[in-house]
């Protein structure tokens, strides 16, 4: 048994709430639906619930029910901007201290910028936007804020604790009261005591019985009587009491006891003394918890500021990293749009083929700046060549095959003074495969293009065909004709070097109309179920319109592309071309 003099007990504090789970949440604000769901997107891999508004109103209703890690505001919005909307924010104390990132379009100057941070922003990104940027930003503010959140949970843990030790030592269950004469026997007891005895001695004490009898220990027994003679010399003081003795069916080895020593005295005699005996085991217990947890919870506030200074890194490394982003992506589409420039340069001039075609329209839509479709037209002696070119891919792989089709159009038609469009196809196919070694066995590329090429003769009023998967459509007298290319592309190692197509003749008659077309206008998805625009909804646009002038059908044929794709991707580049003979 070993004992220490202690002075008086500290305060209990209030007592703590019961925990509560959290889970983050993230309100991103933008008057654009489109711009809300790409967003919401891109968050999908948080593991935070997202909660939309698409204006501002909406957004500072959303923070009254809800108590949210991060907001993403866009800054351009009717009614309340963002920079407004961030103000009231930083105006209310429950998201006074919200982590806010402004996302803009259009604002990316210096001045809006640091009008986005005197607004109460954190960061300021510009659209379009890196996604792995931004999700690193996200994750550092969740990190953050489930920090705070385990920080308060460990709080509310420590009150917890420190009400449980105040009710520990303030109970008078856990006192043992006794009174002894000057030869150490029991005057009085109460139950607790004679509890506390059976449990450490497996003594049933009674009135009358020598305390000291009742200790085994030689060493404890010498300590015990030096405290009760100190009382009985008058002194009143206070113990701690440690036992480390074992009884059967324990849980616990260790025993804390608090014991208040006073004397009795009867006039001026002094006749025993009382011992008042706290078990504080419990107390003991709670206050090494106590010590774990304050060490924890030093520990997450060291880690707190551990991650406040990495994000302050993550920060400059982000915008320094944004920068050289942009730097690259400026050269980058400076070098598409020069390749759009070029690429625009191999084109017909439609005015040009008015002169030989007067009742005539070309639709070039490319997907991106620079595609895999081009029309070709070349003037010859005996007549006028036209063509359609749907090359693998679109983008800039598709542009490059583009080059390679067009210079060997024009060494076939004008340097080799070929005419019939199925040899011309033959020989582009020869050109295409041999460029591309396509005929080895190391070849690299698997590209290739379908095609569809005519031959007009004014000589004879006809007009021959020939096509590389691609059709021919013309209209006569109110009906629909479809002529099917051959199933043979153009290129690619599993094609034919050598293979013959097809040659379809027809005798042109006033009133005919004639229209060829890439497949990204008919594979195009949209309408309500998203389903392919499809051939016999083209056919059908073409007989409702093939009466109109060509121009009016262009327009008609551009407008209607573009309802039924309403908010749906580009799936390929688009090219249509419409010539009549009226």
């Amino acid at each position: 048994m070993r004992g220490k003099r202690c002075g008086a007990h500290p305060p209990n504090p209030e007592p703590r709430t019961p925990d509560m789970k959290y889970k983050p949440k993230i309100l991103i604000v933008d008057d654009r639906r489109e711009n809300l769901y790409t967003l919401e997107n891109v968050l999908k891999g948080i593991d935070a619930e997202v909660i939309k508004a698409d204006n501002g109103n909406d957004a500072l209703i959303a923070t009254l029910n809800n108590e949210f890690a991060l907001a993403i505001l866009d800054v351009q919005m009717p009614g309340m901007d963002g920079y407004e909307l961030a103000e009231l924010m930083r105006g209310e104390a429950e998201t006074k201290y919200l982590p806010i990132i402004f996302l803009s379009a259009v604002f990316s100057d210096d001045f809006h910028i640091f009008k986005g941070y005197d607004a109460g922003a954190v960061d300021f990104i510009t659209k379009p936007f890196n996604p792995d940027v931004l999700l690193a930003k996200v994750r550092i503010f969740l990190e953050l804020y489930n920090q705070r959140i385990s920080l308060e949970k460990h709080q509310r843990e420590l009150l917890k604790s420190n009400a449980l030790m105040s009710s520990v030592m303030e109970s008078p269950r856990n006192i043992g009261i006794f009174a002894l004469d000057r030869d150490y026997r029991y005057i009085s007891f109460n139950q607790n005591h004679k509890e506390m005895m059976k449990r450490l001695y497996d003594a049933d004490i009674k009135i009358g019985m020598r305390k000291l009898d009742i200790i085994t220990n030689e060493e404890e027994r010498e300590k015990t009587k030096l405290n009760f003679d100190s009382a009985l010399r008058g002194e009143a003081f206070v113990l701690i009491e440690v036992n480390d003795e074992c009884t059967s069916g324990e849980n616990f080895c260790r025993y804390y006891r608090e014991n208040h020593y006073n004397p009795i005295v009867v006039g001026n005699d002094i006749i025993g003394l009382t011992v008042f005996l706290t078990d504080i085991t419990k107390s003991k217990q709670i206050e090494e918890d106590l010590k774990d947890t304050n060490e924890k919870l030093r520990e997450q506030i060291a880690e707190r500021r551990r991650a406040e200074e990495e994000l302050v890194k993550n920060k400059e490394k982000a915008e320094r990293e944004r920068e050289i982003a942009e730097v690259a992506n400026k050269k980058i589409m400076d070098s598409i749009r020069y390749a759009h420039l070029i690429q625009s340069s191999l084109l017909p001039n439609p005015e040009n083929i008015k002169g030989f075609l007067p009742d005539s329209f070309f639709i070039w839509m490319p997907r991106d700046i620079v595609g895999g479709d081009f029309i070709f037209t070349d003037y010859v002696e005996d007549g006028f060549v036209i063509a359609v070119i749907d090359c693998t891919g679109h983008g800039v792989p598709g542009a490059f095959m583009t080059m390679i089709a067009s210079f060997g159009l024009r060494k076939i038609i004008g340097a080799e003074g070929f005419r019939d469009p199925a040899k011309i196809l033959k020989r582009l196919n020869f050109i295409v495969k041999t460029t591309l070694q396509q005929d080895t066995a190391y070849a690299l590329s698997d590209d290739g293009l379908d095609a569809a090429v005519c031959f007009i003769s004014e000589s004879s009023g006809t007009l021959t065909f020939a096509g590389a998967k691609l059709p021919l459509i013309y209209i006569q007298k109110g009906k629909i004709a479809i002529v099917k290319g051959d199933k043979h592309s153009i290129g690619y190692k599993r094609s034919e070097l050598n293979h013959n197509f097809s040659n379809h003749e027809i005798k042109i008659e006033k009133g005919m109309c004639f229209y060829m077309l890439s497949d990204g206008f008919i594979d195009q998805l949209g309408g309500e179920n998203r389903r392919r625009f499809g051939s016999w909804r083209f056919k059908d646009l073409l007989k409702s319109n093939y009466m109109e002038s060509f121009e009016k059908q262009r327009e008609i044929m551009i407008r209607t592309f573009a309802e039924f794709k309403g908010k749906n991707e580009r799936q390929d580049d688009v090219t249509v071309v419409g010539f009549g003979f009226r």
